[in-house]
Parts: structure tokens; sequence; C-alpha cells
């Protein structure tokens, strides 16, 4: 009997001992596992801060004018694209008592946008007195345009506000004077509106 019980409790202290080694490793090896798991979190989330850091600086370094970046665009027609760096825009030009509807091929590149700007306002044309935007450059806007329609005579220009063409003219010489008039199928309300649409993109800068 008191061998019977001797192993008895030999047994329950070798099964707790056991027990208690078993829990000794298990702990060892969730910690193992949690070290792992922890350093394989923080490496992953260190390559992700490089990768994003790497994509910011990338970006930053960026000079390329996105064509949806800017209210005011200027930009150039083609006749005959070649490439597929151009969108498709249409133009609605009013002719009489009618209005014509154009699809132009306009160039990405935006050669100017409302940073070349000093001011916007509304006024009325020549022939009927209708409603049109009068646009004053600052002096190196002034030279960029002159500089543009230097190179470009004989092509279509484009006048894009807020991704639209409101008026397109052909380029029959140097525009030194540092303005350019908007004008064409647009209502007096909005005009007015896209003065101030302007006005509101140059006070930004």
């Amino acid at each position: 009997m008191e061998v019977a019980g001797a192993n008895r409790r030999w047994r329950c202290q070798f099964r707790y001992r056991g027990s208690r080694r078993e829990s000794a490793v298990a702990q060892l090896f969730s910690l193992g596992v949690f070290t792992f798991m922890k350093n394989r979190t923080l490496t992953a989330l260190l390559m992700a801060a490089a990768i994003v850091a790497s994509g910011c600086s990338k970006r930053s370094q960026s000079v390329t004018v996105s064509p949806g970046d800017s209210i005011f665009q200027i930009r150039l027609v083609l006749d005959e694209p070649v490439t597929g760096d151009y969108d498709d825009m249409p133009l609605i030009r009013k002719v009489g008592d009618t209005l014509k509807f154009e699809k132009l091929h306009v160039q990405r590149l935006v050669l100017l946008d409302q940073t070349a700007l000093k001011s916007a306002t509304l006024t009325t044309n020549d022939y009927d007195g209708g409603p049109c935007i009068m646009l004053t450059f600052t002096d190196e806007g002034a030279k960029k345009l002159a500089e543009v329609t230097r190179q470009n005579t004989d092509k279509l220009l484009a006048f894009i506000i807020d991704g639209r063409i409101y008026t397109a003219v052909r380029i029959m010489a140097e525009i030194s004077g540092g303005s350019a008039k908007i004008e064409g199928s647009i209502s007096q309300e909005e005009a007015r509106q896209l003065v101030v649409r302007i006005t509101e993109s140059i006070n930004k800068r």
C-alpha cells in the first residue's frame, strides 16, 4: 500500500512536473510565435511604409500636369492626331440662330492654366452684344501666350473651363497683348458663373 501510494505520488508528481514542463514549452513556443509574428508584422509595416514613401517620392518628382487638375486650360487642337495622347471633346458653335456641334481632337498637354492669369472679367462681344469673358494674363503668362501663339500659327487653340471647350480660335499671328476673349454659345448667367470660378481659382494660388 505504501509502495502503491508512493508510486501514485511519484506518478502524480511526474505528471505534474511533466504538465508544468509542457506548459513552459508551450509558453516558450507561444512567445516565439508571437515574437516571430510581431517581427514579421513590423517588417511588413516597414516595407509598406517604404513602398508608400517611394510612391510619394515618385509622385512628388512628377511634373506632368493632368488635364483634370486645373479649372482653366489652353490646349492645342490637332488636325490629324498621330498618337493617342489627345481627347475627343465636343465644341458647340453658334452660327446665326443655330447651334453647330463639332468634335475636336484636343492635345492633352496643358499649355497654360489659371496660374498664368491675372484676372477674368465679364464683358460683351463687338458684333451682337453677347456675353464674353475677358482674360488678362500675368507678365509670365503673357510671355508664355505669345510664345505658344508664335509657335503654333494657323492652328486651333482650345479654351477649356471645367473640362468643357467654350471656344477654339484659329491663331493668325502672335498674341502679344497679354489678353484674350472667350465667347461663343454661352448665356449671360453661365458667363458670370465661369468668371466666378476662374477668379476663385486665381485667388487660391
